[in-house]
């Protein structure tokens, strides 16, 4: 499949977030290669130090990730034509031993589409949060009421533990909502203000999602941004 001197244009586009999985497919030429990956095994963190080493020009660099079923490994090799850095980008189905997609491409048309689609697709509308990254219920309260971590912790304290269920419920924080509900002591309401900012502390750093996949903050990279930004 490999043709050194055929450089084509990848395209990539991520999609269909829903559960805890989120949708990938690659583009060239004639070729397609479609892959889903899930939070359970989320290669977001691998992909994202995968790119940086491309960025930093090195030979050969591989990673492997587990779609809950089969390994797949996205394998980048260095080629130089025409005086000029490019990748030879390869994705192989490990369990079978076999090539799915193979093609050459330009070093940083590689990155802008892997990286630069995936930032527009977290800022996009067609990406729902809470089907697929972690979110700490103090991520959360701060957007909604755009007020300060220590603000936060005292507005907390000083609610019921119904009136903290209503305040989750209304910010979407599932899994905080269950365990205040189930787990939280029934004299609760009876404890001081000062018991309760110490349990806030330790409650609000809980993913208030089902999910906890990889976030655009923590996607994003200096590294790659600067490299893109290059004329």
């Amino acid at each position: 499949m490999e043709d050194e001197q055929n450089i084509e244009k990848l395209q990539i586009e991520y999609y269909d977030v829903e559960a805890g999985w989120m949708n990938i497919r690659l583009k060239a030429g004639d070729k397609m290669y479609e892959e889903r990956m899930s939070h359970v095994f989320d290669p977001l963190p691998d992909l994202k130090l995968w790119l940086e080493a491309i960025v930093l020009g090195v030979e050969q660099t591989s990673f492997t990730f587990n779609n809950e079923g089969s390994m797949i490994k996205f394998n980048a090799k260095r080629r130089w034509v025409n005086r000029k850095i490019n990748y030879l980008l390869t994705i192989i189905w490990e369990d079978g031993n076999k090539i799915e997609f193979q093609v050459l491409v330009d070093k940083k048309q590689m990155i802008d589409a892997f990286y630069t689609t995936l930032v527009n697709f977290f800022n996009s509308d067609k990406y729902v949060p809470r089907k697929w990254e972690r979110q700490t219920i103090y991520d959360k309260i701060e957007k909604y009421f755009k007020i300060n971590h220590e603000q936060i912790l005292d507005y907390c304290a000083k609610l019921s533990k119904q009136e903290l269920i209503d305040l989750f419920k209304t910010i979407e924080a599932d899994v905080a909502d269950w365990w205040i509900e189930n787990d939280y002591p029934q004299d609760y309401d009876t404890q001081s203000f000062e018991d309760k900012r110490e349990n806030m502390k330790y409650l609000l750093e809980k993913n208030a999602n089902p999910y906890d996949g990889t976030s655009l903050s923590d996607f994003c990279s200096e590294i790659i941004e600067k490299y893109l930004n290059e004329k």
